[in-house]
């Protein structure tokens, strides 16, 4: 039997849903990122690893409140 590519989804920067722009449901999913993420195990996520490099908006590597800021200012301003 033949195995199939995976060929994994890249998502843009900060369109962590992967609908097309970056909005407030980006912003709903990397809260509840930031609010579960000390509550799981290690090396659960409720984000791949996909989602995780797009939720990481600023680009410095981490995700955290900084990118909670930077979404805002996309949206609101």
């Amino acid at each position: 039997s033949e195995m199939s590519e995976v060929i994994p989804v890249v998502h843009a920067k900060g369109d962590i849903n992967n609908d097309g722009e970056v909005n407030f449901y980006d912003l709903a999913v990397l809260n509840e990122y930031l609010r579960t993420k000390e509550k799981l195990p290690e090396n659960i996520s409720i984000l791949n690893f996909s989602e995780i490099d797009s939720a990481d908006i600023n680009s410095d590597g981490v995700i955290d409140e900084s990118d909670v800021f930077e979404y805002l200012n996309k949206l609101i301003l």
